[in-house]
């Protein structure tokens, strides 16, 4: 498999080594592939950059042609609710036409794939609650309403580091956008 790197518009939390976002990911995408965690964490490279701002940069800096030229793909995660005004879109505006207003250079969508989170990460988190992942009332309001980077990872890493294929089965069926980011990672991780 190719190596795949994963462009966040979301930042990093205190414990550098695990960002939570990217660690469900991995381990949707080993839920789906029947493979181990530690497997898929060596060829899907997250990259948290802080907003959807930096990720636009990044996708529309020298850095992304190199990565493609060099065989990686990429994925561009943007939150859906600030990507269409980042293109000075109608906040209305299709998910086809924004997507097309992120790629820069039109890059092939092999190699390029950009993905709007409904919402925003805060979403995922209440999915979780609702799937039946034991978390704290405590935990959610500081995830949520006080945007706290430490307990958002908290409730992340515990949804992506447990016995909770059901509880991420049933975050996929909730949150269509993040499904959609999983299936992306398993047929890249196909090739």
């Amino acid at each position: 498999m190719r190596g795949i790197v994963v462009l966040y518009e979301d930042r990093r939390g205190p414990n550098l080594k695990q960002f939570g976002l990217h660690e469900l990911l991995v381990s949707c995408v080993a839920d789906v592939l029947g493979q181990n965690c530690w497997s898929i964490a060596k060829r899907l490279n997250g990259r948290p950059l802080k907003n959807n701002n930096q990720v636009l940069a990044w996708c529309r800096s020298p850095k992304i042609d190199l990565l493609t030229r060099a065989g990686e793909m990429v994925i561009a995660l943007y939150d859906a609710d600030r990507a269409s005004e980042l293109c000075k879109l109608p906040g209305a505006s299709c998910k086809t036409v924004v997507r097309s207003a992120l790629n820069p250079d039109g890059l092939p969508t092999a190699s390029l794939v950009i993905v709007l989170l409904e919402r925003n990460t805060e979403t995922v988190i209440e999915a979780l609650k609702r799937a039946g992942l034991n978390i704290t009332d405590e935990d959610i309001r500081l995830a949520i309403d006080r945007k706290n980077l430490e307990a958002r990872d908290r409730v992340l890493n515990k949804a992506a580091h447990g016995d909770y294929r059901a509880v991420r089965d049933k975050l996929r069926l909730d949150v269509p956008s993040f499904d959609y980011l999983v299936q992306k990672a398993v047929e890249m991780s196909r090739t």
